[in-house]
């Protein structure tokens, strides 16, 4: 009998999940927590993180819908839907986060990162600098630090941060984000920042902007834009990734303990 194949892999083990077995229901639960590490196993290897056989992890994928494990990563790589007439803002959005991610990776100036973050763990304090769609990528950065116990600082209007530029010194460094990396809200903090002798690090997506022209050292991350007239609706998933890589490393070097497990890990309920 054929098996239904839904949107989507959660909702394929949802409408499943009280017909499998409890050795498939754990399978099941394993194959929804690493979707990205289930895409270079096999059964065999399925079955030993999920203490199953391989003969029991082909028989869940199969409840599930799907022929076998090949079919699943195909369908895992590429759901249903993405790509359809009517949902093609979610299937633009999903491929343009995955360029951006990928092409953010693969070039991305690793030795630059290292030496950013050699910078980072020597400075007292991070400091970070953002206006409009970076001011929330910085806060979140801010954010970050702090859950990590990095001293850090955040700033996310030109003014204010001329208003407290005061309490940034050459034991810190500044850190800037800047899609284009060409505002002129970066002009007078740079020029700050290099009479003072601070340390900068731009985070940018274009290699010859001001922003990279003029600060210590440049990572440039890819994003892509939806516009509409003169405006722009960027992903900034690729600044993101830079954003997250600078701060781990740099907890990692000054050696605060914190894992990466292969599956989400949901927050205890308060």
């Amino acid at each position: 009998m054929e098996v239904e194949l839904h949107s989507s892999l959660q909702e394929s083990i949802s409408v499943k999940y009280s017909s499998l077995t409890r050795t498939q229901k754990r399978v099941a639960q394993y194959l929804l927590d690493n979707p990205s590490k289930v895409m270079s196993q096999d059964l065999e290897s399925i079955a030993r993180e999920t203490c199953s056989s391989r003969s029991t992890v082909l028989r869940c994928i199969q409840e599930l819908g799907f022929s076998g494990l090949k079919e699943l990563q195909r369908w895992v790589t590429e759901p249903m839907g993405l790509g359809a007439e009517s949902d093609m803002v979610s299937a633009w959005l999903y491929q343009s986060t995955l360029a951006a991610v990928r092409e953010t990776y693969k070039t991305l100036d690793y030795t630059a990162l290292d030496e950013a973050v050699a910078r980072c763990q020597e400075a007292s304090r991070l400091f970070w600098y953002g206006v409009g769609d970076s001011g929330f990528l910085v806060e979140m950065a801010n954010h970050r630090c702090w859950l990590l116990g990095i001293n850090s600082g955040v700033c996310t209007e030109e003014a204010n941060l001329q208003s407290v530029s005061h309490t940034i010194d050459e034991s810190q460094v500044l850190i800037m984000v800047s899609r284009s990396g060409n505002g002129h809200y970066l002009e007078k903090p740079l020029t700050i920042a290099s009479q003072r002798n601070i340390f900068t690090i731009g985070i940018t997506g274009s290699a010859l902007s001001h922003l990279a022209e003029h600060c210590d050292i440049a990572l440039i991350a890819r994003s892509r834009e939806a516009t509409i007239q003169d405006r722009f609706i960027p992903i900034r998933a690729g600044q993101e990734l830079v954003i997250n890589a600078l701060i781990l490393k740099t907890a990692k070097a000054l050696g605060i303990d914190f894992t990466m497990p292969d599956r989400y890990i949901p927050k205890p309920a308060t």
